[in-house]
C-alpha cells in the first residue's frame, strides 16, 4: 500500500501527469463528453458481448434468469415438470415433481422478459449498465465536481468488471441501478 502511495505522489508531480491532466480537463469540458462516453460504453459492451462472450451464458445464473424470463412471458411463475426430470437437474432450478421453476427473485428476469418480448434481450442489461453509468456521473457531480464525475466515467469505461457484467445477462447492473436510485 505504501508503495502505491509513493508511486502516486511521484507520478502526480511529473510533467507527464500534468500534461495528461490538462488534456483530460479539456476533454471533460467538451459539452458532448457525457453522451459520447455513454455511446462508447454501449459500443464497448455490445462488442464484448458479441465477439468475446458470443451471446452465450457464462454462468448457470444467466441461464436460470433467462428460464425465469421465458416462464414469465408464458404467463406463469412455474412450468409443469418435464418428463425425465433427471435430465433437467440444475442447482438453481427447482423440480419438485409437479412444478419446474427458478429459485431467484423475479425482478431481474422481468427486465429480461421485457427484452425477450421485444426481441432485444441481449441489449437490456447493457442499457441498464448505461443507466448506472449516467447515474454515476450525476452522483459524482453532486457529491464532488463535474471533473471528478467525468473521471469516474473514464474509470468505468476502463473497468473490465463493469464491462463484463454489462455484457452478460447477470443481475449485478440491475442491482446497482436500483441501489443508486
Amino acid at each position: 500500500t505504501a508503495a502505491v502511495v509513493f508511486l502516486s505522489v511521484a507520478l502526480a508531480k511529473s510533467e507527464g501527469f500534468s500534461a495528461l491532466k490538462g488534456k483530460l480537463l479539456r476533454l471533460f469540458a467538451w459539452r458532448f463528453f457525457i453522451p459520447v462516453a455513454t455511446l462508447a460504453l454501449l459500443a464497448e459492451t455490445l462488442l464484448f458481448q458479441t465477439f468475446v462472450l458470443q451471446n452465450a451464458p457464462i454462468a448457470d445464473d444467466e441461464s436460470v434468469y433467462v428460464f425465469i424470463a421465458k416462464t414469465l412471458l408464458g404467463g406463469r411463475v412455474a412450468n409443469p415438470a418435464p418428463q425425465d426430470p433427471e435430465f433437467f437437474a440444475n442447482q438453481f432450478l427447482v423440480l419438485d415433481g409437479y412444478r419446474w421453476y427458478g429459485k431467484y427473485p423475479i425482478g431481474h428476469p422481468l427486465l429480461l422478459a421485457l427484452g425477450e418480448a421485444a426481441g432485444l434481450r441481449f441489449v437490456i442489461v447493457t442499457l441498464v449498465a448505461c443507466g448506472v453509468f449516467l447515474l454515476t456521473y450525476l452522483v459524482g457531480r453532486r457529491l464532488f465536481s463535474h471533473n471528478r464525475a467525468c473521471l469516474s466515467l473514464c474509470l468505468l469505461l476502463l473497468s473490465p468488471h463493469f464491462v463484463f457484467m454489462a455484457a452478460s445477462q447477470l443481475s449485478q447492473p440491475a442491482s446497482s441501478l436500483t441501489m443508486m436510485l
